[in-house]
């Protein structure tokens, strides 16, 4: 899995008829704060599943139920982010020079 220092970091090769190299560093950098921020949210919610829960107590129960289910949303947008840029960074890694500068 990527983390958001590596996409933070990630160098593409320049090309004529490539992408804008600062709009994709932004880019690369919003996933990245992204991640940390779905990171932080994973690790609250996973402090908060694997708490004791008090018997008796229902409304701790529905919180465990609503944090699992927003850390199970988390965990699949990460996925999803990572995805992104792995796909960014194919199209990106395949966009060559013209043909008729190769000489």
């Amino acid at each position: 899995m990527l983390t958001p220092d590596e996409i933070r970091v990630k160098e593409f090769l320049p090309s004529l008829r490539g992408y804008d190299a600062d709009e994709v560093r932004a880019f690369l950098l919003a996933i990245a704060e992204t991640m940390e921020h779905l990171e932080a949210k994973v690790g609250a919610a996973h402090a908060v599943v694997t708490a004791p829960i008090p018997t008796g107590d229902p409304a701790l129960g529905s919180q465990v139920v609503r944090l699992s289910e927003e850390l199970e949303l988390a965990l699949w947008t990460m996925r999803r982010l990572e995805a992104t840029v792995l796909r960014l960074e194919e199209r990106l890694d395949g966009v060559s020079s013209p043909s008729y500068l190769a000489s």
